[in-house]
C-alpha cells in the first residue's frame, strides 16, 4: 500500500500551505463551485470578474486610467465584450515600457511576485502577480489535475520548458 499519497493529501500538503501562507487548498471548493455552472451562468461570472477587473485597473493603474481617458470612455462605458473594442490593443513594446505604470498601486510592494514569459517569440515579457492570483492559479491546477486522475500528494513526474517557473528545483545535469 502507497502511504505517501495519504499522508501528503491529509497532513504534509495542508500543513505547508498553511505555514507557507497559500491559501490555495481553501479557494478549491470555488474552482469546483464553477464547474457546475450552467454555459450561460459561466458567461455570467467571466463577466463579473472582468468588470471588476476593468474597474480595479482604472482605479488603480495609472496606465489604464490614461487608456480609458485617450478612449474618451469610463469603466461604465463597457457594458459588453464587444464594446472591449473601444481600448486600442495592447503590443509586447507598450507592455514592457509601461509594466510599472500598469501595477496597480493599491497593492502592498510585499503582496507583488515578479514573473514573466518564457520568451519563446522573442523577448520575455515581465509582469507582476499578486499571492491571491497565485493561489487560485495553484487551486485552478489541483482541479484541473483531478480531471484526469490525479489528487494531491499522488507522485507524478513533470516534464517543463519553462525554466523560470520553477527556479528553486534542481536541473538534471547531463
Amino acid at each position: 500500500m502507497d502511504w505517501y499519497a495519504p499522508i501528503a493529501r491529509h497532513l504534509t500538503v495542508p500543513l505547508a500551505a498553511r505555514l507557507e501562507g497559500k491559501r490555495y487548498l481553501g479557494r478549491m471548493p470555488e474552482v469546483r463551485a464553477v464547474e457546475q455552472l450552467s454555459p450561460q451562468g459561466l458567461l455570467d461570472y467571466q463577466w463579473e470578474l472582468l468588470r471588476e477587473l476593468i474597474h480595479h485597473a482604472y482605479e488603480n493603474t495609472p496606465f489604464y486610467r490614461a487608456r480609458f481617458a485617450e478612449a474618451g470612455i469610463t469603466p461604465e462605458a463597457i457594458r459588453s465584450a464587444d464594446e472591449l473594442k473601444l481600448l486600442p490593443p495592447l503590443g509586447k513594446d507598450e507592455i514592457r515600457a509601461h509594466v510599472g505604470e500598469m501595477t496597480a498601486r493599491n497593492l502592498p510592494e510585499t503582496d507583488l511576485v515578479a514573473d514573466a514569459t518564457g520568451g519563446t517569440t522573442g523577448l520575455p515579457m515581465r509582469f507582476y502577480r499578486n499571492w491571491r492570483c497565485l493561489s487560485y492559479r495553484a487551486a485552478l491546477t489541483e482541479v484541473f489535475d483531478g480531471w484526469y486522475g490525479k489528487r494531491i500528494g499522488d507522485r507524478m513526474a513533470l516534464v517543463w520548458g519553462a525554466r523560470q517557473d520553477y527556479p528553486t528545483f534542481a536541473r538534471l545535469k547531463s
